[in-house]
């Protein structure tokens, strides 16, 4: 598996990963809302491996190794979810440096955010993978460009409710909104009941995706 993670890391130049880093900190600096830079990073990271193996037939070559179909498939779920930590802790380490220093409101995670990151991640995952693995790349590109329009849709009302801005809308200012918005809905122990429930659906995703690849040709 460790052999797989590398190969998915690997994918990736060393450029690739310099921009990425230069990203989240332009990001912060010109006060994108961290939470939208996380989508972004997270999105381009896990869907460019995807592509990648789609485009090259990448799987044809690797199902023909002694390696299991499953391992393969835990070796991706385990790629994305360290994306997930890594775009997290990098824009942590960056808030906790700049924010003194730079002129202006930065928003700063605290744990809580943090953790909800780390669950709306893996979320992202459980849905997503499967879905790359029903159909090409391309395709799955355009259910999800779709399905995040009808989740921003819906998002962005209730972030807006909750956060009681009336007059305008302003986007960098919404980040304290998902926070507020997760303890609207689970009023209860919210940051024990959602992970929990995250690493269930984690891992049932898992499963699914690898009975779909064993039942399809690479």
């Amino acid at each position: 598996m460790l052999a797989l993670l590398k190969k998915d890391l690997l994918l990736n130049s060393w450029l690739s990963y310099s921009s990425f880093c230069l990203f989240i900190l332009g990001a912060y600096i010109t006060i994108l809302s961290p939470y939208i830079s996380f989508f972004i990073s997270f999105f381009a990271f896990c869907y460019s491996v995807f592509y990648s193996d789609d485009r090259y037939r990448v799987n044809q070559f690797i199902i023909s190794l002694p390696i299991k179909r499953k391992t393969m498939i835990q070796s991706r779920y385990l790629y994305c979810m360290l994306i997930v930590v890594l775009i997290i802790v990098l824009q942590k380490v960056y808030m906790l440096l700049l924010s003194p220093i730079l002129p202006g409101h930065y928003y700063i995670y605290g744990w809580r955010d943090m953790v909800l990151l780390l669950c709306i991640g893996f979320l992202a995952i459980a849905i997503a993978i499967p879905i790359l693995h029903m159909v090409r790349a391309i395709y799955a590109f355009v259910i999800f460009m779709v399905l995040n329009s009808i989740f921003t849709f819906f998002l962005l009302d209730e972030l807006v409710k909750v956060l009681h801005l009336k007059d305008e809308i302003i986007f960098n200012k919404l980040d304290a909104g998902f926070v507020l918005l997760l303890e609207k809905y689970i009023p209860y122990y919210p940051y024990i009941v959602l992970p929990t429930v995250t690493g269930i659906i984690l891992y049932f995703s898992m499963l699914l995706t690898v009975k779909i690849f064993n039942t399809k040709n690479c």
